[in-house]
């Protein structure tokens, strides 16, 4: 019953779950209609309100938001601005409730930019993730995963370990052989490494027969061949006792490990060193030369 643009004002100063209760019995339209006021007022609330609704709830009301965006009648009046803000902080369980899921890709694809469009997908699972990627032409999802690619890079990660890398395989289960190939040859190289990684031998042989990339046929060979530099080590730690701590070197590095109840008294932890004659088991996440993780025979 409040004038519009006002019930965002006033119900910013709850919280996501005291909203939540409010509006129990609330349709799925006028729960979007106050998303869309939070937005503008503040987005993170908006978030939180989210939140505090069932994974269905937020999820039909999301659904109503992607749907005016996509018909183009603009109905709840979002910016493209406010609209990757919503949505780039929506939890992932209402993002995965969007109906259908090819809606979201296409918003994603139509409204906000590559990059955006990848942080938000990237925050789904990789089967919710695929099937949004549906909803998006090809050039589109090359577009997105090109920028999946460089966010990663620029954060100093693997390219083949970005959130979207895990969706194309059950993407390109959707397509057929030669349209896999024509995808897999139009991004970026480290990637598609990654995506062979975690398809089926089977399906990955199906769509390499039809690919012309030599480079990454012999990569994908040679998948099984570990890439010592490219490799992540993980040493075992071991706990400080009281009388050790004033006698560690003041150039070993001390990492605190959190309380396991409130009452215990908080560790101290250091790399476990490696004594001659006794066992010492460290773990090697193995990886190939373009740093695509090897997930078969044990890696």
């Amino acid at each position: 019953g409040c004038p519009p643009g006002t019930a965002g004002a006033i119900l910013a100063d709850f919280s996501g779950e005291e909203m939540a209760a409010m509006l129990r019995d609330a349709s799925p339209e006028e729960h979007a209609k106050l998303i869309a006021e939070l937005t503008r007022e503040d987005p993170a609330k908006a978030a939180a309100f989210l939140a505090a609704l069932s994974p269905e709830k937020s999820g039909a009301a999301l659904s109503l938001l992607v749907a005016d965006a996509n018909d183009g009648a603009d109905a709840f009046g979002l910016s493209e601005a406010e609209r990757f803000a919503l949505f780039g902080a929506a939890p992932a369980s209402a993002l995965g409730n969007v109906k259908p899921p090819t809606a979201l890709g296409t918003m994603c694809a139509s409204t906000l930019t590559p990059a955006e469009a990848a942080e938000v997908l990237g925050r789904l699972s990789p089967a919710a993730a695929a099937a949004a990627l549906e909803g998006m032409s090809g050039e589109e999802v090359r577009q997105v995963l090109e920028a999946s690619a460089a966010a990663a890079a620029a954060a100093g990660r693997p390219i083949a370990d970005t959130p979207l890398v895990a969706a194309m395989a059950p993407y390109m289960a959707s397509l057929d052989a030669a349209g896999a190939a024509a995808m897999l040859e139009a991004i970026p190289p480290d990637m598609a490494v990654g995506v062979m990684m975690n398809t089926p031998e089977d399906r990955a042989n199906e769509i390499l027969a039809r690919t012309k990339n030599s480079a990454l046929k012999e990569r994908v060979a040679n998948r099984a061949n570990l890439h010592v530099p490219s490799c992540d080590v993980e040493f075992p730690t071991e706990e400080v006792s009281s009388l050790e701590r004033g006698e560690v070197a003041r150039d070993e590095t001390l990492e605190t490990d959190p309380p396991s109840t409130s009452t215990s008294k908080t560790k101290k932890t250091k790399t476990k060193r490696a004594i001659a004659g006794e066992p010492y088991a460290f773990k090697v996440y193995a990886r190939e030369g373009g740093g695509a993780r090897i997930t078969h025979g044990g890696a």
